[in-house]
Parts: C-alpha cells; structure tokens; sequence
C-alpha cells in the first residue's frame, strides 16, 4: 500500500508551526504493523521553543515499546495521547518522530498529530471486518453527529440517506459517508472506508490411509483439503508441522477432527473416525487318528485364518507335541511361511496374513512311545489341543500295574474304565492292574476335563496273531540233501515287519541256542531260514514290540534217498 497524505487543519490563530503525518497502509490485517510518520515544521523566521505535540491513538492500535525514532526532543508512550516534546525548533528548521504500532482490532483506525490550539494532522487506516459468508453478521458504520445529513454508501451505491449518522451494514463492501455534502469533511477523498469482506465457507474434509479400518497400531495418515484459503488447526495431542496432515497410530478406534479457518470469523471443522481394530486369528489342529500304534506315523494339519476385515502383523503359531510323538523330518508343507521345529515348541511364522484368508501347514509324526499324545497349536487369541491314544500294550495272562496320572489343581477325581467308576476322590494318580479304557473328570467347582479332547488312557492286550511257520525241504543232488530247507512264517497280518523273531533246534524254545541271538525283524516275504539241510524240529518265537511272544513248533524233513529199481519193458523196431 502507497503512503496516504494527512487532511491538514489550522486554527484560527496564525502560527509558524505546523504538523504532518503520515501512515505506510491505508488498509491492514489483524496483527500487522502500521509505521506512523510524523513531521513538524517551523516556517517562522525565529526559533520555536517549547513545542509539545499530542499523538492521540486509539485502542485498535497497540504501540510497540521502544519502536519510536526522532530527530529531536523526547517522546513518551502513553494513552489516549503519546507525547513529543522539542525544546526548541529553528527558524525554517523540521523534526520528525517514526513510532509504529500492531493493530490489534477491526474498524478504522484514526491517528491524529496535534499541536494544541495550532495545528491538527490526521491519517487513518481501513482494518477490513472479515466475516464468513452465509453467516448472519451487522456492522455499525457510525459517523460523527452534529450533522444535518448523512448520505452512506457502498462503493459508488447510496443505501442511506438522513439525518442518522449511522447504518447497520450486512452486507460485504466498502462503506463511505458524506456529511451535508461539504466537500473535505469525511468525504470519499479524505475518509477510510468502512470494509467488509465476506470470507469463502471452507469445504474442509479429512480422509485416511492406506484405509479408515486398521489393525491396531498400523500408522495412518490424515490428510486435510478443501482449505486453500485459510489454515488447519489440528488437535494438540495430534504432533506433526505438516498443516496439511498428521500421522496417528491407534489402539482404539477414534474420532479424529481438524478445523479450517479463514480469517477470525469463519471456521469449518471436519471429522473422521478410524477404526482400529484387533486381527482376529482362528487356529484350528487336526489329527489323522485319534487311536494309532506304536511306532505309526500321523499327520497334523493346522489351519490358520484370519477372519477380521484387516491384515495381521508379525504373526507367529506356536504349536507343540508330547514327548510320545517326533516330527518326521522333511514332511513339513505350507501354504505360507516358515516352521522351525523345536522341542517341544515348534514356531509356525507366518507373518503377514491378509484379512479374511487361509493358510495351511501339515506335517507326519512318528509315534515313539505309549500313552496319549497331546498336541497344542495357539495363536495369539486363540488356541486348540488335540490328542492321540497310543494304547499300552500288555501281554495275556502277565500281571500289570500301570500308574495313571491327571493334571493336579482340582479338589476331587473320579476314574472311569469305559463306563464303569473305579475311584472317586481326591488323588489324582490311579494304578490300572486291567485292560480298558481309561478317563478321568477332575472336578473344581464345575465339571472339567483335563485335556480338553479328553482322549482315554488306552491299556489292551498285545495278541500276537496265530501264525504258522511252513518247512520246506531242501533239494537233493545224488542222494545229498542240499542247503536249500526253508523256514517261512506265515499268518501275520500285511506288515510283518512289525515282528520280530528268533529260532531254536528242539520242540522248545531255547533262548540260549537261539538264531539270532538277537531277535530280528521278520522279513516282508515271511522266509526266516533258507540255507537248512538237515532233518530237524525247530521252534520259532515270533515277539511283538511291547515283548510278547508266541511259539511255533515245526519239523523239517530230509528224503534224498535213491527210489527203488523197477523193471521197464523195452521194445525195439527198426526204421527206414
């Protein structure tokens, strides 16, 4: 903005002083500076002594400490006046005094330099009302009474003309009086208007990424638009110097606002709400028996699923197995991510898993020992136990004492074989001296069971199939048996090999003589001998894994003896 000139006026009275004053803005914002300028001269032909200028402000305008300079003389802050006092101004000679100030209110700000009852200068500065449009405001253009007329305009149009000396603006302009049409007395030339501006209603919104449903703790990004004009302000606990938008993390879901501003008066706030929400994960096991023997292999498949609208983070499955049961080597498959098989925690980290999917894993495990084979899979949120009954294995007629044991913590257990009751009490241990089925419900208030699949403790006989053992007898050169006899039992079942065996000469077993002297496996085709040559009784032992046996008794015999001579009628007949 240019320099405005001061509208001078002089007493009656003729006086060689005179004032001056100018101001930098004749328009200005809330909280900008204004720089006053005033000049005082002596057009006398003799020194002026003792000259006192009034600098009379006004409460729209704050002066600001220590701003003022001057030529010459003293100057003193003060209110509704600042005071300059010159000592003594030559013939001819001028001072000056630059003061500013911060405007701190809307209006006109009128500033006036006085020399008393010499000379009056007077600038004034236009502080435009900002007002949001649409809103219902009114703004009192007041002007000075002792007028007969008063004529109000709003830029070159007319809206008032009479004898009242103010008007109620509600509309947006430049608002200007003229008094009893004198030219030079707050007239369009020499008066600062009046000025109402009408800000933009801001359109203000917020969006969110990568999206407004999140997993808990997954940084988002707010984002502000729609206020080109004005300036955000944020909540105070939202950190961040970017005005146009800020980073959060939630933990719950939350109302995030922003408010955009243009001007004082005009604000528009705007709310989102993000949603943070918790991945929910489903883990489920599965076994391939429920009942398996010694030394089978089962498979587990664990099925993981994350059922929430958002993807889970760091996902990690711990899943274990009883010492009754080894992860086969190399038979682990999955669909996502990597297993670390431990003891007896095995680590399933899958990762990332994108909402609403599926992964699988599956592996074999052989069984090692007798018992119940437990198997916990658990993921945060949710967890499963599954388990396999290896049965015991006692041979017929021997006596047993197999010591049952449940989780100690409730205050009574009842022990079941099958459906029959065998203790009610408060030991958590029983001795089985029989075959069956064995459960256990420990009771804790309601009625619980200890694992939760509550597979029984399963003690049965090992029955070793009737088998038979066949002789073959070994193959005759001249008389001379060969070493060709065979052994061979039959009768086991398809796998054989899960038998062993051993032999021994005689109607008895005799573990001392026996071949081998270790048992071994019985071979899939059954032969147990094949280089036999002699007439022989042999008793074969065949043994199960849990040490039961069964014996049979078989004799081989030898017969290379020449057959008796038989006469045979020969004829003869000659040919051509």
């Amino acid at each position: 903005m240019g320099w405005m000139m001061a509208v001078q006026t002089v007493s009656g009275q003729t006086s060689p002083l005179s004032v001056q004053k100018l101001v930098n803005k004749s328009q200005a914002q809330l909280g900008e500076v204004l720089t006053y300028t005033v000049t005082l001269t002596n057009s006398g032909t003799v020194t002026a002594s003792n000259i006192i200028v009034d600098d009379m402000v006004t409460a729209k305008a704050v002066y600001l400490p220590n701003s003022a300079t001057l030529s010459a003389g003293s100057f003193t802050p003060g209110f509704p006046s600042h005071t300059w006092a010159i000592a003594s101004l030559p013939a001819s000679g001028t001072a000056t005094l630059v003061f500013s100030a911060s405007v701190i209110s809307e209006g006109v700000i009128f500033n006036s330099a006085i020399i008393p009852n010499i000379d009056t200068a007077q600038v004034c500065t236009t502080i435009p009302f900002r007002v949001c449009a649409g809103s219902n405001y009114a703004v009192l253009v007041s002007a000075p009474a002792g007028y007969s007329n008063y004529k109000f305009y709003n830029g070159a149009l007319l809206v008032q003309d009479g004898s009242l000396n103010s008007f109620t603006a509600t509309a947006a302009g430049e608002y200007k009086v003229v008094v009893d049409n004198l030219p030079n007395v707050c007239s369009d030339v020499s008066c600062c208007p009046v000025v109402i501006e009408e800000l933009p209603i801001p359109s203000l919104t917020l969006a969110a990424g990568p999206s407004l449903t999140v997993a808990v703790g997954t940084n988002v990004t707010l984002t502000a638009s729609g206020c080109a004009s004005g300036t955000i302000a944020w909540p105070t606990s939202l950190t961040g110097t970017n005005m146009l938008s800020r980073v959060v993390s939630s933990t719950t879901t939350t109302v995030y606002s922003a408010t955009c501003t243009t001007g004082p008066a005009c604000s528009m706030p705007a709310s989102l709400t993000v949603y943070a929400i918790t991945p929910q994960l489903v883990v489920q096991k599965k076994v391939s028996k429920a009942k398996a023997q010694l030394g089978e292999l089962i498979s587990y498949t664990i099925t993981l699923a994350n059922t929430s609208p958002v993807a889970a983070n760091n996902v990690v499955v711990r899943d274990s197995i009883s010492a009754e049961a080894v992860i086969v080597p190399g038979s682990v498959a999955s669909s996502s991510g990597n297993f670390t098989v431990g003891l007896p925690v095995s680590l399933w980290t899958v990762g990332s898993l994108p909402a609403n999917t599926t992964v699988t894993l599956t592996y074999s495990a052989s069984l090692v020992a007798e018992g119940i084979v437990n198997s916990k899979v658990r993921v945060s949120g949710s967890e499963m136990t599954i388990c396999t009954s290896v049965p015991f294995k006692v041979c017929p007629g021997d006596p047993f004492f197999i010591e049952l044991n449940a989780p100690i913590g409730y205050t009574r257990y009842e022990w079941y074989n099958g459906a029959t009751k065998l203790y009610d009490g408060p030991l958590s241990s029983f001795t089985a001296t029989a075959v069956g089925e064995y459960k256990v419900i420990g009771y804790n208030g309601n009625v619980q069971c200890p694992d939760v699949n509550c597979c029984p403790l399963i003690i049965e006989e090992d029955v070793i199939p009737l088998f038979t053992v066949a002789a073959r007898t070994p193959t005759c050169i001249n008389n001379q048996p060969q070493a060709t006899g065979t052994l061979t039992i039959q009768g086991l079942g398809n796998n054989p090999t899960v038998y062993t065996y051993s032999y021994s000469a005689g109607t008895s077993f005799n573990l001392a003589t026996a071949t081998p002297g270790v048992p071994a496996t019985v071979p899939a085709n059954g032969v147990i001998a094949n280089t036999l040559n002699t007439n022989q009784t042999y008793t074969v032992r065949v043994f199960s894994r849990s040490g039961c046996y069964r014996d049979f008794t078989v004799t081989l015999t030898i017969n290379c003896d020449c057959p008796q001579e038989t006469c045979v009628p020969i004829s003869i007949r000659r040919l051509r």
